[in-house]
């Protein structure tokens, strides 16, 4: 648990929040609690970052009896005029109330426990966490991916006509090594979403979850 979890479970155990011990998924009340507070610090950082956000297509009346509440290929964003946007108080108090309630969300879950990995460096581990980041680091493609998988990366959506499909490549340079064998390569749709090569390894997370409910 990072000192700041800490600090958010001691806050939520004033105010008299469950913060159970072991994994558990929360009752409905404090999953909608959690659900509201995440999407409302978002929508203000979002806010604060000069964007507008406009829901397309959106009608019961249009999914019938298929219908499954906004989906993100719902969503449209707009830019505000730049005149407008000035708001670094905004946005640095809109991200750091998203950290508190996402982990708050975490401490509801019971996902915060102590791991003993070092005594020493206990307070700085967040293991769910680390392991994400060690799954978004493989998000970059190799030479030998692109190279492998450059005729599939055009036709990456099927959902999208091929001419639709405009993708950009970032050549990264991780470290001083100029060989090829090193060079990482970003590859981004023209929305400016992260295109995952076949390499990619998604997060681990269950091992972690099954050592915190110990």
């Amino acid at each position: 648990m990072t000192s700041e979890q800490q600090q958010v479970k001691n806050w939520m155990t004033s105010f008299g929040q469950e913060v159970p011990e072991k994994p558990t998924i929360p009752n409905k009340e404090v999953r909608l609690l959690r659900a509201k507070l995440i999407l409302e610090e978002a929508l203000e950082t979002i806010d604060a970052l000069g964007v507008d956000v406009c829901l397309t297509n959106i009608s019961k009346e249009d999914y019938q009896d298929n219908y499954r509440f906004v989906r993100f290929n719902d969503i449209e964003f707009e830019l505000m005029p730049e005149s407008s946007v000035n708001n670094l108080v905004g946005i640095a108090d809109g991200c750091e109330d998203l950290k508190v309630v996402t982990d708050g969300t975490l401490v509801a879950c019971g996902l915060c426990k102590s791991l003993e990995y070092d005594v020493k460096v206990l307070d700085e581990i967040d293991p769910l966490f680390n392991e994400v980041m060690r799954s978004n680091w493989t998000k970059f493609w190799t030479y030998e991916v692109m190279r492998a998988n450059w005729s599939k990366l055009w036709t990456y959506e099927e959902s999208k006509q091929v001419s639709d499909n405009i993708y950009f490549v970032t050549k990264i340079k991780l470290n001083l090594d100029t060989s090829r064998e090193s060079t990482k390569y970003l590859v981004k749709d023209k929305n400016g979403k992260i295109i995952k090569p076949p390499s990619y390894l998604p997060p681990n997370l269950q091992p972690i979850i099954d050592e915190l409910s110990k």
